[in-house]
């Protein structure tokens, strides 16, 4: 995992001093777009060095540490191993970041020959609609493909974990108990009144802010690191949360993150685990809170 370079070239940049990059890693490239969003007067103190250079034009980073907000990719090709560097502000970016990441986790799971694992881009389209309910596409996706695993990230400005918890559960007051609430089973920021009420695509433009994603909740994440051991990063206010396996520990952050920014890593595995239970759940979950 890669978060350690996003920390300490945001710790460089909020200090004044330069942020040399020699190596660009999804978190990096997302959690630095999204950061460069709101301190936009950083973007002169990042220097890309040796192979970051060639690697940031060929993402799309290049693009945002030049002043813009959109990234532009050097390259139009679509590597089996790659999904680039990609906002996530209209439903046709959304899309096709569901469509590039979901796949290319599958057949790193599962193989090129193996069937398509659903609920796993069903979790993948539910972070990225994270995004467009609660930080109002102000956000950022990127997944690379290496020798042993997969790592994806997803990073946006919205309100963060704290906040959209507040909504529903009211005596949570801390950073760290809103991601530990969030990541429990069961649990869900969708109020009733949210149940079945997500806009259609076409919508997106013109109020992005009335977009609600079902909010089925993000326990799920947890369940795909533990049976994989994999890896997963949380950043969202004054906490960091990380889980290698089904180890779990919280660690202050030196800078405060007003969003959500979220590596995670998967592992190439020749056994993966059976995930298709995920649908069944998410079922028995809501047919809980309508009573049925």
């Amino acid at each position: 995992m890669n978060n350690r370079v996003l920390i300490g070239c945001i710790e460089k940049l909020n200090s004044g001093h330069f942020a040399d990059l020699s190596f660009i890693s999804p978190i990096v490239s997302a959690g630095l777009s999204a950061w460069l969003l709101m301190n936009q007067k950083q973007r002169g103190q990042i220097r890309l060095k040796g192979d970051a250079v060639g690697y940031s034009a060929y993402v799309g980073f290049t693009a945002i540490v030049g002043g813009s907000i959109t990234p532009v990719s050097s390259s139009e090709l679509e590597s089996p191993t790659m999904s680039p560097l990609t906002s996530l502000v209209y439903p046709s970016e959304v899309d096709y970041a569901n469509r590039r990441v979901a796949t290319i986790l599958e057949r790193v799971l599962l193989g090129a020959e193996r069937a398509t694992m659903t609920p796993l881009g069903n979790l993948i389209g539910e972070l990225h609609d994270n995004v467009a309910s609660h930080a109002n596409g102000r956000g950022y996706s990127a997944l690379q493909v290496y020798a042993d695993h997969a790592e994806f990230a997803v990073c946006d400005t919205g309100h963060g974990f704290l906040r959209n918890v507040r909504r529903v559960e009211k005596n949570i007051d801390t950073a760290r108990g809103a991601i530990e609430w969030a990541l429990r089973k069961g649990n869900t920021t969708a109020k009733r009144s949210d149940d079945f009420a997500q806009r259609e695509h076409e919508d997106w433009d013109d109020k992005p802010e009335e977009n609600h994603h079902m909010g089925i909740g993000l326990w799920r994440l947890v369940r795909l690191v533990e049976e994989t051991s994999g890896r997963l990063w949380i950043w969202s206010g004054d906490v960091t949360y990380q889980q290698i396996g089904k180890k779990r520990s919280f660690h202050n952050s030196p800078v405060e993150w007003p969003g959500v920014m979220i590596e995670l890593e998967v592992p190439k595995l020749t056994n993966p685990p059976q995930l298709g239970d995920f649908e069944r759940d998410a079922m028995n979950e809501l047919a809980a809170e309508l009573g049925i």
